[in-house]
């Protein structure tokens, strides 16, 4: 049997969430080049990773998911997560009933209510 070291793992998680950034910071330049034309590639790149780390401490943990998150910062602000603009995003993230999966969705559904409660308003 093969026995694969604590260090071993630890390596290869810290390959796959490299390799996961990389592929975010791609995403993100890509459909949301006017959220972020004016940080270097670098500055990007330690941006995402913190807020995969954050995305994890409130048990966001899927790739989708903790991509959703990235996006979130983006469209509500890099800290949306601690700012009291933005309590009931804090209330849904803390809430320990919900998985990483719930708390994502939650937080778009009360986003896009807010939408189409604007774009009615508009009307």
């Amino acid at each position: 049997m093969i026995k694969i070291r604590q260090e071993q793992m630890d390596a290869f998680a810290t390959d796959l969430r490299a390799r996961f950034a990389s592929r975010l910071v791609a995403h993100v330049e890509g459909k949301y080049p006017e959220k972020v034309w004016d940080l270097a590639r670098t500055d990007l790149r330690m941006r995402i990773q913190a807020t995969i780390a954050r995305a994890i401490t409130y048990g966001i943990n899927r790739e989708e998911d903790v991509a959703a998150f990235v996006v979130l910062t983006l469209e509500l602000g890099e800290h949306f997560d601690t700012e009291s603009e933005h309590e009931w995003s804090q209330t849904i993230l803390r809430d320990p009933t919900l998985d990483g999966h719930a708390k994502i969705n939650r937080i778009e559904e009360a986003l896009y209510q807010v939408e189409d409660h604007e774009v009615a308003a508009n009307d």
